[in-house]
């Protein structure tokens, strides 16, 4: 969601873009202007060459087995900085849920020797269509916990825009950023932005 909002973005900033892809069916997504290369980040040996003369590189890579080939491949590429989509979650101390391997990630990152940021974006707002879409056309429901938290559900494009400025701005080295919408909403509110918006009545069930 966010690297198919932020290649644009770089490349109307005037940046060149390497776009690393796992598949060729992928490079029809990807944004014409763009140079895509295909690499396997399970696979240390797809990686050579695909990041020479590459000064930054942005990551999305939810495994942490993957990180240490990515990182070998940027250092030996010259590479200087790794900026990184984590989550809100990383921050808590402890960190909490998905934070926990995220945290992991983040901390091979800093081993590296690397210079980085860490990008931790809070829920994403695309992420309501894979979770309740079904349920809406099917029966105007959505059944999803949360009673009275409040949470402040963020666009991609706007991770995206973050993700541009750490990338092409210096003095980001060595920051972890939070990066969240511009209001805090329950889930009852954001199931009701969604039956104004559709001009539907949708009950929430709060599981």
């Amino acid at each position: 969601h966010v690297g198919s909002q932020l290649v644009p973005q770089l490349l109307d900033a005037g940046a060149r873009v390497r776009a690393l892809i796992h598949s060729p069916a992928k490079k029809e997504l990807v944004d014409k202007r763009a140079e895509v290369v295909i690499g396997d980040l399970d696979k240390p040996d797809s990686l050579k060459g695909v990041m020479e003369g590459v000064s930054a590189v942005y990551t999305v890579t939810p495994a942490t087995s993957q990180l240490p080939n990515l990182l070998a491949a940027a250092k030996h590429a010259g590479v200087k900085h790794v900026v990184r989509q984590s989550t809100l979650e990383a921050g808590a101390v402890p960190p909490i849920g998905p934070g926990k391997w995220h945290r992991e990630s983040e901390k091979i990152i800093e081993a590296s020797g690397l210079a980085w940021t860490h990008l931790r974006p809070t829920m994403m707002m695309v992420n309501t269509i894979p979770w309740w879409a079904t349920s809406i056309q099917k029966e105007n429901t959505v059944s999803f916990p949360g009673g009275e938290g409040r949470i402040s559900p963020v666009d991609p494009r706007d991770i995206a825009a973050v993700a541009k400025v750490a990338l092409t701005v210096p003095g980001h080295e060595g920051h972890a950023y939070d990066v969240t919408g511009p209001e805090l909403l329950t889930i009852g509110d954001m199931v009701a932005t969604l039956s104004r918006t559709l001009g539907k009545s949708i009950r929430y069930v709060d599981i």
